[in-house]
């Protein structure tokens, strides 16, 4: 019989065992992928949301996120975005930007040759469309009497801001009150520039220096967007309507951008045309015998030939574009929105990642867009927004060209019309004539806040906004 030591012995193997089992099994291929949506597990549908994918010793993997959008009479309308993760040993991080529509069905894969990985889904009970407020605190609660009760609010770490614009197109507020650790700059900067209003407490500690830097006390505007350094409670009536910028201005835009069709035949000449063809064919038939008919064909071939020759249209596709941008201080916030037409039926490939305007099936990978089009049908596609440097902005009371294009068309709101501004050429605007103005530009000018500059260059449409100063004395004009 086993002495007692050996018996001791024997448990602590055994006990020794199980644990090196249990630790294989508990390292499921599962741990070793984390995909995040959103900021803290929120998403907001029909917004461009951020993407971080997290894959440890899992070189070449595959994530493929599908977005159902379609309904009971429509059936599944996918949208599709698929990424390849390269990498190899070791931790490897993915970041993007992605747009996430009103999905019925949101389904997620991560794949390495073929064998899946890990994998999660998202129901249309889960989908939320409000924009998010984001603090970056330790004393969450000591703000959140700021919000509505039905505004969605939640609390995000500083190094989980990105630094990219499309990453904010659903935030509509970011609060900093020092109390964590500091964000990086160029995501507050990011984040105010797509349209965001970030407010920072008057008195941030020495970690936030960078900060104060970028936002002294006040209200600034920068891009599309406000830094506000001063109490969060008061500056409720500089914020910007989200809505009316990301939505809105591109609705004008998608009205007034047309594609260049072909020119087409006058139905009245093709008519006339045939029936000259059938008289001539009967005719050469009727008269010249065998030699006619033949003839007649060569005439047929040729005219064919001819007709086609004439008629085709240089490109399988036509495309328009629009840019947008809207600026103050040194940076702009892009949006772009282009329409595509298909002559012959086939696929479709952008090289950039864009969002159809409508759902339809198409895959998204982080450079490129692939959909098919039936013949002679267009499509309305809209860019991933993004901060660009400034082309037109107010220096103080001075309105600046820093673009190397010329602006034939300046107006600004309030005083009217401008003369032309050449490329580095600053100007200082005085009441101008009444003119006719382009529709878009009217229409542009209804949206804006009053002292706004706008400008027009072929497809191409600038605004700067006026700070918070100007805009007051923009008040008396």
């Amino acid at each position: 019989m086993p002495s007692w030591s050996a018996q001791v012995r024997v448990t602590v193997g055994l006990v020794t065992v199980l644990a090196m089992v249990g630790s294989v099994f508990a390292q499921r291929p599962r741990d070793s992928v984390l995909l995040e949506i959103g900021f803290g597990g929120e998403i907001v549908a029909n917004r461009w949301n951020p993407l971080r994918l997290t894959v440890r010793d899992q070189p070449n993997a595959v994530l493929e996120i599908v977005m159902d959008q379609g309904s009971l009479r429509q059936g599944e309308v996918p949208m599709i975005y698929r990424a390849v993760i390269g990498g190899g040993t070791g931790t490897t991080v993915f970041e993007d930007d992605i747009f996430v529509p009103a999905w019925r069905q949101l389904s997620w894969t991560v794949s390495r040759a073929g064998a899946v990985l890990a994998s999660g889904s998202l129901s249309s009970r889960e989908r939320d469309e409000r924009l998010l407020n984001l603090l970056v605190t330790r004393q969450p609660g000591a703000w959140r009497g700021l919000f509505d009760p039905d505004d969605r609010v939640t609390e995000v770490a500083a190094p989980a801001l990105p630094g990219r614009a499309a990453s904010y197109n659903g935030v509509n507020s970011l609060l900093v009150d020092g109390t964590a650790a500091a964000p990086r700059t160029t995501s507050v900067a990011a984040a105010a520039a797509a349209g965001t209003t970030v407010r920072l407490v008057p008195e941030l500690p020495p970690s936030h220096r960078d900060l104060e830097l970028l936002a002294p006390p006040g209200v600034h505007r920068l891009g599309a967007g406000w830094l506000i350094r001063a109490d969060p409670a008061a500056p409720q009536a500089f914020e910007i309507g989200r809505t009316l910028l990301a939505t809105d201005l591109l609705t004008i835009l998608d009205d007034t951008t047309t594609v260049a069709v072909p020119p087409h035949i006058p139905q009245m000449f093709v008519m006339v045309a045939a029936a000259v063809y059938a008289i001539l064919m009967l005719v050469m038939v009727r008269f010249f015998g065998t030699p006619g008919i033949l003839a007649a064909l060569s005439l047929t071939l040729l005219v064919s030939l001819a007709s086609w020759r004439a008629l085709r249209p240089a490109a399988a596709l036509i495309e328009t574009s629009f840019h947008l941008e809207l600026a103050s201080g040194d940076l702009a916030y892009r949006l772009g929105l282009r329409k595509i037409l298909t002559l012959p039926a086939g696929p479709v490939t952008v090289g950039a990642a864009v969002r159809p305007d409508l759902p339809r099936t198409i895959t998204i990978t982080p450079d490129a867009t692939e959909f098919s089009l039936p013949r002679w049908h267009q499509a309305t596609l809209i860019d991933r927004p993004r901060v660009v440097p400034a082309s037109l902005v107010w220096n103080g009371a001075l309105l600046e060209n820093r673009s190397a294009l010329s602006f034939p068309l300046v107006v600004v709101k309030g005083l009217g019309p401008q003369p032309e501004l050449h490329p580095g050429q600053t100007l200082i605007p005085r009441p101008g004539e009444d003119q006719e103005l382009p529709s878009t530009l009217r229409t542009v000018l209804n949206r804006v806040p009053v002292g706004s500059a706008v400008a027009v260059r072929d497809s191409h449409l600038f605004v700067a906004f006026p700070d918070a100063v100007l805009a007051a004395a923009a008040r008396l004009w």
